[in-house]
């Protein structure tokens, strides 16, 4: 062995410990700071998320993406995770990607990092869920300047690949995505307009 494959191997290894030094700081720190909170509700349908009001949403700094999202329920591990099936699949401007958590149900939380964003209509990718008719009831709210809810598009018994929605102008901070089914689904795309 020569004196290179030994210097090569020790810079492996000393980026390799920071990686995990960096995960087991960094990560904890922002999943404490999350502003959502998780309440049940009695005939809600599904858990209740505090949207966030406008004086709490930083826009002064806007980054490149402008959208990400994650899912509000636990993705599977085997089936979301190790597959690259992420939640940020759902917005990363590709409908052959898919945002698959491994369930029978779906509730992702889509974030503009600008702050309040303009919102007029979206596009959902359902693929193959929704030209099998997998999925039998889909939800989409926004989040407003004042901070609550707003029921902006809905729909059940999706049959087709794609879902166009347009509603009133209205400006947001996030939206919302939830829906069902008697099988495991998955979304491949969510556009906003």
């Amino acid at each position: 062995m020569n004196r290179m494959f030994f210097v090569t191997i020790g810079i492996m290894v000393c980026i390799g410990v920071g990686v995990v030094s960096y995960v087991h700081t960094a990560v904890p720190q922002a999943l404490e700071s999350q502003t959502i909170v998780m309440t049940s509700e009695a005939g809600d349908e599904g858990p209740s998320i505090r949207c966030v009001p406008l004086e709490v949403v930083n826009n002064t700094t806007p980054t490149s993406d402008v959208l990400f999202s994650e899912s509000v329920i636990p993705e599977s591990y085997e089936w979301s995770f190790l597959k690259g099936l992420f939640a940020s699949r759902l917005v990363d401007g590709d409908t052959l990607t898919l945002a698959y958590p491994g369930s029978t149900e779906l509730d992702y939380l889509i974030r503009f990092s600008d702050g309040l964003h303009p919102v007029t209509g979206i596009t959902v990718s359902w693929g193959s869920y929704g030209a099998k008719g997998t999925i039998a009831k889909w939800f989409l709210e926004g989040c407003s300047e004042d901070g609550a809810w707003t029921p902006l598009t809905s729909g059940t018994n999706v049959t087709s690949e794609e879902v166009i929605a347009d509603f009133d102008k209205g400006l947001y901070s996030a939206l919302r995505l939830r829906a069902e089914a008697d099988e495991w689904i998955g979304a491949y795309e969510l556009e906003v307009r």
